[in-house]
């Protein structure tokens, strides 16, 4: 994101470059605003999908070999589930930090 927000204009000819480095560190600012918006939301939803499916498959399960049908697929969306709790952990703590 940095690498093609920095390449999408050259500078012109009658800008200064602190001009050029302030408005391309502007845009950058709110491409991350907006990145960071949509990876909450796209998180969010993930994480309601996956809490939704792993609430089916326990109440489904009844007997051993359903399970093992469904192993793999419940360790993976585990797995999921702890990462997207981790990245919010992860961002509550420099939020804080931050304050």
């Amino acid at each position: 994101m940095v690498k093609h927000t920095w390449q999408e204009t050259n500078l012109f000819d009658d800008q200064s470059m602190a001009t050029y480095f302030a408005e391309k560190l502007n845009l950058l600012k709110k491409k991350t605003i907006i990145w960071t918006r949509e990876k909450k939301k796209k998180d969010d939803e993930a994480l309601k999908y996956i809490e939704d499916i792993l609430s089916r498959l326990e109440s489904l399960v009844g007997g051993g070999f359903e399970f093992a049908k469904t192993k793999g697929q419940v360790i993976k969306l585990e797995v999921d589930h702890l990462r997207i709790l981790k990245d919010k952990e992860e961002s509550w703590q420099l939020k804080s930090s931050a304050i």
